[in-house]
């Protein structure tokens, strides 16, 4: 039985069936869905999905084809409630040199910086 995420693409109208990835990129024509595809977790964000954002974020920038980026979450009950604080434990006991940066925007600028 087929159990994986569905989205429906606003531009085409169309339903997709998502990845098993955690970070799933769609494009829609000049739309790209990048959807945290953790419904059953109702999308927590784990350190490796900051960090499949940050440079899926830094690949779209420089895409000319791109000209809408839509950020989702799959499924029916949550957006993201944020950190998935099941890894808090292991987060909080990494060397401040290993700890992850969240990619900022800089306004004005089409590029992401940590």
């Amino acid at each position: 039985m087929n159990d994986r995420a569905t989205l429906r693409l606003w531009h085409t109208g169309t339903t997709v069936t998502l990845p098993d990835d955690p970070l799933a990129c769609v494009q829609d024509g000049p739309i790209v869905h990048v959807v945290i595809n953790r419904p059953a977790k109702r999308n927590a964000i784990t350190l490796q999905i900051w960090r499949d954002m940050a440079a899926a974020m830094e690949r779209l920038a420089a895409d000319p084809a791109v000209k809408l980026l839509v950020l989702r979450g799959a499924g029916t009950q949550a957006f993201s409630p944020g950190a998935d604080i099941q890894e808090f434990p292991r987060c909080s006991a990494m060397p401040r040199a290993h700890a992850p940066t969240t990619p900022r925007y800089a306004p004005g600028r089409s590029r992401w910086s940590a």
